[in-house]
């Protein structure tokens, strides 16, 4: 199936963004780990530690995780069932594939609107984390419907890769672990 110029352009520019999504990723990390060796520093050796920094870095996580996960999956950098699917063979590996990117949507599904729901509900009540420093749940919890959001939008793009290569495999004898002869291989020495 063909993509129009309009869609090409959608899928460039939203590859494009989880990539500056994963990037603010390692700038958060970094920033993570500087603040935990200063306040390191801070305690050990001036005997004053910084307050702000287990506080903040809690949120941070909460940040890396949301915003790296879709990335991770669309690199293919996440865990996933070997264990299961190196002993299918390659159809009822795709299937296998196909059925937990499914599952994987509708939980997405359900995430996405309890998040949404949560993170609204905040706002409506100016909900405040207080702490060494005070702030917004809302400005803490946004990032989790935005997060689930790119993470459906992803495995319904790996449900209709996986519908393709099915359909693309469809009627082909398949034995354990040999990928199809192709046209210009097959039959000729």
């Amino acid at each position: 199936m063909e993509l129009t110029a309009l869609s090409i352009g959608f899928w460039r520019w939203y590859d494009r963004f989880l990539e500056l999504a994963f990037r603010t990723t390692w700038a958060l990390l970094m920033f993570l780990a500087l603040s935990i060796g200063f306040n390191v520093l801070m305690r050990r050796v001036f005997d004053n530690p910084v307050g702000w920094v287990i506080q903040g870095g809690q949120y941070t996580l909460v940040y890396i995780a949301f915003l790296a996960a879709p990335r991770l999956l669309q690199m293919n950098a996440h865990t996933r069932m070997t264990l299961l699917t190196d002993r299918l063979n390659p159809r009822n590996a795709r299937a296998m594939k196909l059925f937990s990117d499914l599952v994987s949507s509708a939980i997405c599904i359900v995430l996405l609107y309890l998040t949404a729901e949560a993170t609204i509900t905040s706002i409506q009540d100016n909900a405040i984390y207080r702490g060494n420093f005070d702030i917004s749940r809302a400005a803490i919890w946004w990032v989790m419907p935005f997060g689930f959001s790119l993470l459906l939008i992803e495995f319904l793009r790996e449900t209709w890769h996986g519908l393709l290569d099915i359909r693309a495999h469809r009627g082909v004898i398949e034995t354990d672990h040999q990928e199809p002869p192709t046209p210009s291989t097959a039959g000729g020495y």
